[in-house]
């Protein structure tokens, strides 16, 4: 738990971090989860930098009998402060929630990051089998939990020369609730990067949800797909925009 600082050269294996909910739920705010290995407050004006580490097998796990837990950030969970993480590797990292009631409105978020500043920066780091996942222990017919972002989930100001390959969003029997395979953004600017199958059924790389006057931009990527994984996916990119200022190049 952090505020303020640097770090590098570290390595965060196997860290978990879990909620269990017997038989409780708290009225109007559902049980959260952030940051598997790591989670990093806001306070004013404050900067986090972040080099040439390691988040591997990292872990947010939400269980409950009767209600469903909302999880952000597998292994890096990042407030609104301003963050910029350079060569770092995130692998096989995941949120994962188990339960049997799921006809509440929450959401799984980020499998390896979450972070809703529009400072928050990437270059040349990888993610790599990244997961962000729902395993309902009973059915639901009435399903509103939605899925977002197998690798990041939130807002970037730049992604630069990053690498993701064979991250995963996934709900079971479910797969219109599944958004990002790699990213979920609501804002950002990526440019040079790998896309190497990635799966999630809308947006297999990339979702888009444009907030008022957020931009989006990508230049110059590179999109790799298997045709045996492609029963999985319904699009590559999948958009909500609400203004036009938006490219692809």
């Amino acid at each position: 738990n952090m505020t303020n600082g640097f770090i590098q050269n570290c390595t965060f294996n196997k860290n978990v971090a879990e909620t269990f909910l017997k038989s409780f739920l708290i009225r109007y705010k559902e049980p959260q989860i952030f940051g598997g290995s790591v989670y990093i407050i806001h306070t004013l004006d404050s900067i986090f930098n972040i080099s040439d580490c390691l988040f591997l097998n990292n872990c947010g796990i939400g269980k409950s009998p009767k209600y469903f837990s909302t999880g952000k950030g597998g292994a890096l969970y990042c407030s609104y402060t301003s963050i910029s993480i350079y060569n770092c590797n995130f692998i096989n990292n995941t949120q994962i929630h188990y339960g049997n009631k799921f006809d509440i409105d929450c959401s799984i978020e980020g499998g390896a990051f979450y972070s809703k500043n529009i400072n928050t920066k990437f270059v040349d780091c990888v993610f790599e089998n990244n997961k962000a996942m729902l395993d309902e222990s009973v059915k639901s017919s009435f399903l509103l939990t939605k899925i977002k972002g197998g690798a990041i989930m939130g807002k970037i100001k730049l992604l630069l020369n990053c690498k993701f390959k064979e991250n995963l969003v996934l709900i079971h029997n479910q797969k219109e609730n599944e958004f990002g395979g790699s990213i979920y953004l609501e804002a950002g600017n990526i440019t040079g990067c790998t896309f190497d199958n990635n799966v999630a059924y809308n947006g297999c790389d990339i979702c888009f949800c444009q907030n008022l006057y957020e931009k989006f931009t990508m230049n110059e990527c590179i999109f790799k797909h298997d045709i045996v994984k492609n029963f999985n996916i319904k699009s590559l990119f999948y958009f909500t925009s609400i203004i036009n200022n938006n490219s692809l190049i």
